[in-house]
């Protein structure tokens, strides 16, 4: 339900009309235009962007490629993953680990064991993959790493060892974080996989990437 428009500076208030029009034409749909972000990371200002700026005054901004805003802002969401700023992705992770703290806050409740056990190796734990796939690691090594700390202790709590809550260095937890295969828990540490997720998602893409575009998969 989300449209995403790749194109230069100077075409973007011209895009936007072409796709308002035939999207309404074709489909009966008006863009939603409080959600509408424009960005680039050369901070070039589109003609004409503040135009598609919603009259509301506690309407979003449009423009977010602006290099005058405060570096949290300046960036977009595309398909889920942080586009912009180190800053801006930052404040992105730390969004996901708020509603992931949330999930393991209510997991530490769960009065069986065993289920809260399955809720945390397999809802929890691997809910950072897809961040780490579309994120370069230094872009996301800061949501990882405080990743790797949150679901930590929220097994020392299923296991009533709150004390090695804050012993993420510990044998036992790098045990924790080994496949179950070698013998640990399969708490796998996202900040360690990082490298090999994002180049993962690389190779996964670069089949259609060559397909589509030769010279681009290439380089």
């Amino acid at each position: 339900d989300d449209i995403y428009v790749v194109c230069r500076p100077e075409r973007v208030c011209a895009v936007y009309a072409l796709v308002e029009r035939h999207l309404f034409e074709h489909t009966g749909i008006r863009l939603n235009t409080g959600k509408t972000k424009v960005y680039n990371r050369g901070g070039v200002k589109p003609e004409g962007v503040d135009t598609l700026q919603p009259p509301e005054p506690d309407a979003e901004r449009v423009w977010v490629g602006d290099q005058s805003l405060p570096e949290e802002e300046q960036g977009v969401v595309v398909l889920g993953a942080p586009l912009g700023t180190q800053r801006f992705t930052e404040e992105h992770g730390k969004g996901k680990l708020g509603k992931e703290l949330e999930l393991l806050d209510l997991v530490a409740q769960v009065p069986d064991l065993q289920c809260a056990w399955v809720l945390l190796l397999l809802c929890c734990a691997s809910r950072a993959t897809y961040n780490l796939r579309t994120q370069p690691p230094e872009q996301v090594a800061l949501y990882a790493a405080a990743h790797d700390c949150v679901v930590w202790e929220t097994f020392c709590k299923l296991l009533n060892r709150e004390d090695l809550a804050r012993q993420l260095d510990s044998r036992t937890a790098r045990v924790a974080q080994l496949p179950m295969r070698l013998g640990g828990w399969g708490l796998r540490s996202a900040l360690r996989k990082t490298p090999a997720a994002f180049w993962a998602s690389w190779a996964d893409t670069l089949p259609m990437l060559r397909a589509r575009n030769p010279e681009a998969a290439q380089r």
